[in-house]
């Protein structure tokens, strides 16, 4: 049901699209902002975030992570910038850097460790959604741009929570549908709610909230702005995210902020899906910082993982088959549970695929197999069924004709409570999910604690001497050789 009508159907009330504006005037007065807003305005975010799709447990409970934000405003120049720095199991850190101006849009990973100096202009487009979705990062600020640029205004009615009513509006601001809330006492914002589709957890209706309000002012002499210093998000009602806000209003911010910094490169990433590893080994890139394997058998395939979501697995599908037109694909095998590993699971499923999993992520599959994807329904939610399995502990081999592959199961681990990797006899290629991210230009690479495990794991097996290559989800083909002493 879109968000609309569920509000609608919360409220029992007749949308009234003549009395939206009014709403968000008086809105933006209550904050301050009928004058000319500030010509620099950030808000720096420091919190907690609830990760869900990349948590260790896969039954929960979520793990709970640093995370920082830092969204800059130059109004006077229409840009925006955000810097995201997240916090993942075994101590990942990433910065990215997302940019849009009126000319340009781009995301660089300012840490370097995953994505290198790679520019990334595809993740920026369509730019005016990317500059809807940083601005309601802003809050208040956010109103002034629905006013000016959202379409399909509608007076919703009023929320009621206890002794707090709220006003409702709903419009599309360039990146969808979103409803806002206001305090019908004091007219500030209290909250920005939205729904999406997440590929394994299925319709979530995120709602972030507004408090703490004070005055702050750019310089002597301004009108006050009234801004919030705290935000809770809630998904599905359970909150997902909290912390505090930092307001700096000012001049307008420097131009290198908006410009690649110097050391970066456009993205000269080979966009063919498929390129050999080696005898009857293949990369299948997924999309950028995304690459599963592909082993060719005498009368049909194995893929190694299945990342992000199910458009990306048709696409990879479509390029298996203009490859493989008489091979079928027979088996699918994921590392871990993480959203951006297995969550494109589901058109492997519809084509009745073998998924091959340790017993621990077998309840996994069943749930993201039954999920419901009404915004946008894929292959297996328009021809449903139940996953077919083979759950494996310890190995299990893959072998049709003089061709392996050999799967093994490395039980917990620092990043997920279950983890298995792949491994080629003959080729000597390892695939491996998150052990293996580091920078992609660098020449020696210092092992962290899931790396060691890995490697660990293969002189466990009996292969560290026979394993040359790893191919990691995120990064390679790397030669074992490059690996270097643990930190």
């Amino acid at each position: 049901m879109p968000l609309l009508a569920t509000l609608l159907a919360t409220l029992a009330l007749t949308p009234a699209p003549d009395s939206a504006r009014p709403v968000l005037q008086a809105a933006l007065a209550a904050h301050g902002m009928s004058a000319r807003a500030p010509d620099g305005v950030t808000a720096s975010f420091s919190g907690v975030l609830a990760m869900r799709g990349q948590s260790r447990g896969v039954d929960g409970p979520l793990d709970w992570e640093p995370a920082r934000t830092t969204t800059t405003w130059d109004a006077r120049n229409d840009r925006i910038a955000q810097d995201a720095e997240n916090t993942y199991p075994v101590g990942f850190v990433l910065t990215y850097r997302t940019v849009v101006t009126p000319d340009t849009g781009f995301v660089i990973e300012l840490t370097r460790w995953l994505q290198g100096a790679m520019v990334d202009r595809g993740a920026a487009t369509p730019r005016p959604a990317v500059r809807a979705t940083l601005l309601r990062e802003l809050g208040p600020f956010w109103i002034e741009h629905a006013l000016a640029h959202g379409t399909a205004l509608r007076r919703l009615g009023d929320e009621r929570d206890g002794a707090r009513t709220y006003q409702v509006v709903s419009l599309d601001d360039g990146a969808g549908e979103i409803a806002a809330g206001f305090d019908a006492r004091t007219h500030l914002l209290a909250w920005l709610e939205t729904r999406a589709q997440h590929p394994v957890t299925g319709l979530e209706r995120t709602r972030v909230t507004f408090a703490g309000y004070r005055s702050e002012r750019a310089r002597a002499g301004m009108t006050p702005l009234r801004l919030p210093t705290l935000r809770v998000d809630t998904r599905n009602g359970v909150e997902s995210q909290r912390g505090l806000i930092a307001w700096t209003l000012g001049a307008a911010p420097p131009d290198s902020l908006f410009a690649v910094p110097a050391g970066y490169h456009e993205n000269h990433e080979s966009t063919e899906p498929l390129r050999p590893l080696a005898d009857g080994v293949w990369a299948l890139r997924i999309t950028t910082g995304y690459t599963a394997m592909v082993v060719e058998f005498d009368h049909f395939l194995a893929v190694m993982e299945a990342p992000i979501n199910s458009a990306l697995s048709e696409r990879a599908l479509r390029a298996i088959a203009e490859r493989f037109p008489e091979k079928p694909v027979r088996y699918v095998a994921f590392t871990h549970h993480h959203t951006d590993h297995a969550g494109g699971l589901r058109p492997y499923i519809a084509r009745g695929v073998t998924v091959l999993a340790t017993p621990a992520e077998s309840a996994f599959v069943e749930r993201l197999a039954a999920v419901e994807l009404p915004l946008q329904p894929d292959s297996l939610s328009r021809a449903p069924r139940r996953p077919i399995f083979e759950t494996f502990t310890g190995a299990r081999r893959v072998r049709d004709g003089a061709r392996e592959l050999d799967l093994y199961d490395m039980g917990a681990t620092s990043h997920a409570s279950s983890m298995v990797f792949a491994y080629v006899p003959g080729a000597g290629i390892a695939y491996d999910g998150d052990a293996t991210i580091f920078p992609p230009d660098v020449t020696d690479v210092p092992v962290n604690p899931l790396t060691g495990e890995l490697l660990r794991a293969f002189r466990d097996a009996g292969i560290a001497d026979s394993v040359t290559t790893i191919v990691g989800t995120h990064v390679g083909p790397v030669p074992v050789a490059r690996l270097t002493t643990p930190r």
